[in-house]
């Protein structure tokens, strides 16, 4: 073998002992380290340099040499660098170890941290902004109304402006995607979804009500609904109209609202209750308005001359709607101008045998009146509208005109009227206002001062509010109108049946609750001695939790508790209207309990002295009637259970003759 063939057998034979070599030492050496740690373990290893066989056969082509020569020997320098590197095997680091989970874990907790401190604070500042719109939407609901009100037809347009604005900015936030996560959290879900839902409402407001209603009133822009003994008719009627056309998305708002209950948190629950509290005040509002809308003109005079008889009702005389019609006037309205004829009484004018049922005659006998009936006899029945028409027949019969209706009042409805004026003073130089009225009426403290009728001072006070009607607003005049319908201090009786039913469904109309859909009891009295101590008397009435019996039919325990807090020593009539004589200081009261139709009263239990008391059929419904004493400082209570007929959807409701005096 020549050198040439040598040096090449060993070029293509020596890498591969090289690497069997290598091979058996890495099999026996401990495990080195992993390949990321191999360079910082052993940082004196070179990588293998395979040109270095190229060097060699260059040499040994070159060299004088004999053939069997170690090409090694030729290369001294190559022999010192090809020795095999003896490496110390370290020791082998100890694994670590890992926990993915609960990393991942950490991990997960530590980024929901954050997240939730990014939300929590963009939430904050979002809820802050929609709560102060909130609030902001209530205060201008409130100016809205004020503004309706008073006929302010810019504030209107003004108010209506806000409420779109602030609509805008709740609905914005609450559109936005923290809003939207917020409504599934716990906590603070059911609020987020309460006044997203209240946004929705304002939004809806705003365009169905607030918008609408500046346009409809900005016809009648600076026209003054009243005047000296005269109503504008026709922007009454404007007025009617456009809060009927808002009645719907009104009624729809209230029940919404009505439906979200109580808030949880401060920041909604204030809105939320600023919210219910106006729909509710604007809502009965716009539902009696509409109810009113397609008749009130023809009631105004407005489609041909009204004639009405107007009662102040002197309940020192109790009576089961009201009062004595002590003080009534023949009232004509033509075109909203009002003329008012002179006071006087009809309580005694007799009245047909064949104008009164048999079944109002036997009730009106249980309650201690019998022989002639006489107009005043007819205030005992407990439906108004009955009472009305009785009245009606008795003022014809003394000659009066054809009368197309009745307005009642009392005497604190009608000082509530005259607070809205300045007042008037009498020939005596006493004062008559919103504060004395009524007290000057049944109650006069010096009868001295007291030199005119009942009849004579109720005339001057509704004479005072008539030719002080200017000095109304709307709003102020319409708060008084409703608190008298609420109270049962202000009742109409219309002749026109469509008028009649419109104020039936009002509250207005004082009549008996003949629907099988209304569950309403009544507690109706009579003061039948005429003692005028009405005025000093108390009525208190509670009904007591439902009872579903096995049949499906509902009872309920009703509770009517009576006081009269005048004194034993009044030896005279202090307590009764002026001019009247003094009697003797002790009432003998009538009674009469009414059930809803389809009803039955049971159990009825009374404490006073000298009852009595009688069961009958009144326009088809069960009645008890009755009479007791209540003397002064004496007290009487009442209880009886009502039964409703399996499925009646109402709950019970209890009507009773209006307190005489405030409580």
């Amino acid at each position: 073998m020549t050198d040439k063939q040598h040096a090449r057998h060993f070029k293509e034979e020596e890498p591969k002992r090289r690497r069997r070599e290598r091979k058996t030492k890495e099999e026996k050496a401990p495990q080195r380290p992993a390949k990321r740690e191999e360079a910082a373990a052993y940082p004196e290893a070179e990588p293998e340099d395979e040109d270095g066989f190229t060097q060699i056969a260059d040499v040994v082509d070159s060299a004088a040499g004999d053939a069997w020569d170690d090409p090694f020997d030729l290369m001294p320098e190559m022999q010192e660098e090809s020795e095999p590197v003896q490496l110390k095997a370290e020791p082998e680091p100890e694994p670590k170890k890992h926990h993915p989970i609960r990393n991942l874990i950490v991990f997960l907790l530590v980024l929901f941290i954050a997240a939730a401190g990014v939300f929590g604070y963009e939430f904050h500042q979002s809820a802050q902004s929609v709560a102060s719109s909130a609030r902001a939407v209530a205060a201008t609901g409130s100016d809205f109304m004020s503004s309706v009100q008073s006929g302010s037809t810019t504030s209107l347009s003004g108010n209506a402006e806000s409420l779109a604005r602030y609509a805008a900015s709740m609905e914005q936030e609450t559109e936005s995607p923290v809003w939207k996560i917020a409504e599934h959290l716990p906590v603070i879900g059911d609020d987020a979804s309460r006044v997203a839902t209240l946004a929705d409402v304002v939004q809806d407001l705003t365009d169905n009500v607030a918008k609408p209603v500046a346009e409809s009133l900005s016809a009648v822009s600076g026209e003054q609904p009243f005047a000296d003994h005269a109503i504008n008719a026709s922007v009454l009627k404007t007025y009617c109209d456009a809060l009927a056309d808002a009645a719907p998305s009104l009624a729809a708002a209230q029940e919404t609202v009505d439906s979200l209950g109580t808030a949880d948190f401060a920041e909604v629950a204030e809105p939320l209750a600023a919210m219910q509290e106006r729909l509710d005040t604007i809502g009965a509002v716009a539902g009696r308005a509409e109810e009113l809308s397609p008749v009130i003109s023809g009631m105004l005079g407005a489609e041909g001359e009204r004639t009405y008889l107007f009662v102040v009702e002197d309940t020192s005389d109790i009576r089961s709607v009201g009062g004595a019609a002590t003080a009534a006037a023949v009232m004509t309205i033509d075109n909203g101008a009002i003329r008012l004829e002179s006071f006087e009484d009809l309580s005694d004018e007799l009245v047909r045998d064949d104008v009164l049922t048999d079944d109002e005659q036997t009730l009106l006998g249980l309650m201690g009146l019998d022989g002639s009936f006489t107009a005043d006899d007819a205030g005992s029945l407990p439906s108004f509208s009955r009472a009305a028409q009785v009245l009606i027949q008795a003022a014809e019969a003394s000659g009066k005109t054809k009368i197309d209706g009745v307005i009642a009042v009392d005497p604190l409805f009608l000082q509530s009227m005259l607070g809205l004026t300045r007042g008037v003073t009498a020939s005596d130089g006493t004062k008559l206002d919103g504060t004395n009225l009524a007290a000057l009426l049944l109650a006069p403290d010096d009868e001295d001062t007291a030199n005119t009728s009942f009849a004579q001072t109720a005339s001057l006070a509704v004479n005072a509010v008539l030719s002080n009607m200017d000095e109304m607003s709307y709003g102020s005049l319409a708060k008084v109108l409703n608190a008298g319908v609420d109270e049962g201090r202000l009742l109409f009786y219309m002749a026109e049946d469509d008028e009649e039913k419109v104020l039936d469904a009002i509250g207005a109309a004082g009549s008996f609750a003949e629907d099988a859909s209304t569950s309403e009891t009544g507690f109706f009295l009579s003061d039948v001695s005429d003692t005028g101590l009405g005025s000093s008397i108390s009525i208190e009435g509670t009904i007591g939790d439902a009872v579903v019996a096995s049949d499906g039919s509902i009872s309920y325990d009703v509770t009517v508790k009576l006081a009269n807090s005048a004194e034993d020593t009044d030896e005279e009539r202090t307590l009764s209207a002026p001019g009247k004589e003094a009697e003797e200081p002790s009432t003998f009261m009538g009674f009469a309990i009414t059930a809803p139709a389809g009803a039955a009263i049971s159990k009825l239990s009374c404490d006073a002295a000298s009852e009595s008391d009688d069961e009958l059929s009144l326009y088809g419904t069960d009645v008890w009637a009755g009479t007791f004493s209540l003397g002064p400082g004496e007290s009487a209570s009442f209880t009886y259970t009502v039964t409703l007929p399996a499925g009646a959807d109402a709950a019970l409701t209890l009507r009773m003759t209006p307190q005489p005096m405030a409580a």
